[in-house]
């Protein structure tokens, strides 16, 4: 994953989208394969975060694609997404 060459050359971008689904399907994994603490998710959801404040850009991350009834997990989620630069909307 090369964000760099993504982002930096093109004034057309307005924003960074990290897909947690797109990204799990590419390494042949189901989202619902994803552990609790989203360890796998850990490097490109920071590396797009960096890449994006690099060039002033703002991020969206990843809605919850978990049980509507797991409050823990959303809660989780948002507060990992917070802690490496994904904004509160």
């Amino acid at each position: 994953m090369n964000v760099d060459d993504i982002v930096f050359p093109s004034k057309r971008i307005y924003a960074i989208r990290f897909g947690a689904s797109d990204y799990s399907r590419d390494f042949g994994r189901n989202y619902f394969s994803i552990s609790a603490d989203q360890i796998e998710l850990l490097y490109p959801r920071s590396r797009l975060a960096m890449a994006a404040r690099v060039v002033g850009l703002p991020t969206v991350g990843t809605p919850f694609l978990g049980l509507i009834i797991d409050k823990e997990g959303l809660i989780k989620g948002a507060s990992i997404a917070l802690s490496l630069g994904f904004p509160r909307i």
